[in-house]
């Protein structure tokens, strides 16, 4: 049987040091990323759908109660490598399915402008991130002002697992682009 500690403070509310928006693909263990793989309760706030998309009306009402009520310091938006949504992101005609179509309609819109500016999905998954910490950062009304006040930090990170070691760099804070990523995890 899993062993599964909560502390007292745990167990009538919940202050984590950071929202990470992640995606709900089954290869990306969101939770456990930022608590060295294993689960800890308490420390992450989630959210997670189809193309780690801060920007949908649900995601954003998660984020900022994370960020206003919870008073979650840091908030991640982490795409990764090999994203089937980013990948359907530059086939949207072909989906069949209305729900999912208008989905990435949405993210194509709300995301990308109307207009993707790479067909590779590994190239979009990172402009994603960008576009997304870019948005957080500068022009959300609750996210931007915590930043100024240097009550939050938005980072926009890239969870790499096509190659022999997975890793998870950081590739942009607070809507600046790293020239030069900052590996913060990595596996072997």
């Amino acid at each position: 049987m899993a062993k599964l500690v909560y502390d007292e403070s745990l167990k009538t509310g919940q202050r984590p040091e950071m929202i990470v928006v992640g995606c709900s693909d089954s290869r990306v263990p969101v939770k456990t990323l930022y608590t060295d793989l294993e689960f800890k309760p308490g420390k992450v706030f989630t959210v997670e759908n189809a193309g780690n998309c801060g920007l949908t009306p649900d995601a954003l009402a998660t984020i900022r109660y994370g960020a206003y009520h919870l008073g979650a310091e840091k908030l991640v938006i982490c795409g990764h490598s090999n994203c089937g949504a980013m990948k359907a992101l530059t086939h949207i005609e072909e989906e069949e399915d209305t729900v999912i179509r208008n989905y990435l309609d949405f993210i194509k819109n709300d995301v990308f402008g109307g207009t993707l500016p790479t067909t590779d999905p590994d190239e979009l998954a990172k402009e994603n991130v960008h576009r997304q910490v870019e948005y957080f950062a500068k022009k959300d009304p609750v996210i931007s002002r915590l930043v100024r006040e240097g009550k939050m930090v938005v980072e926009g990170h890239y969870f790499d697992f096509s190659g022999d070691m997975p890793y998870v760099e950081v590739i942009n804070r607070n809507g600046e682009r790293l020239e030069t990523p900052e590996r913060i995890i990595e596996f072997n």
